[in-house]
């Protein structure tokens, strides 16, 4: 993250996923978002939602990401136990031709 000290302007480059995890900057974020000052591509929380002071904002984050990541691992199993019950049927032998 960088924050310059401009007289008319103030510029700050950072990841806004790892800003928002703070109260404070989720609401200087929010204040810039709501006011036009936002460039890049949205934010994906809700900038008119009251900052919770208390924070837990990471928690949220992780528990989304552990269900996402067991969503994907139920999935993945599906997708491999699908494979190898082809795979089963699959491995039998067969005559190189047909007979008559």
């Amino acid at each position: 993250m960088a924050v310059t000290r401009a007289q008319a302007l103030l510029i700050v480059v950072g990841d806004p996923q790892v800003l928002c995890l703070d109260p404070l900057w989720r609401s200087f974020l929010n204040y810039i978002y709501l006011n036009g000052g936002w460039t890049g591509p949205d934010i994906p929380w809700d900038p008119k939602a009251p900052v919770n002071d208390a924070g837990g904002y990471d928690k949220e984050i992780k528990e989304a990401a552990i269900l996402d990541m067991n969503e994907f691992a139920r999935r993945m199993e599906d997708l491999t136990i699908t494979e190898l019950q082809d795979e089963i049927d699959g491995n039998v032998d067969r005559p190189w031709r047909e007979l008559e």
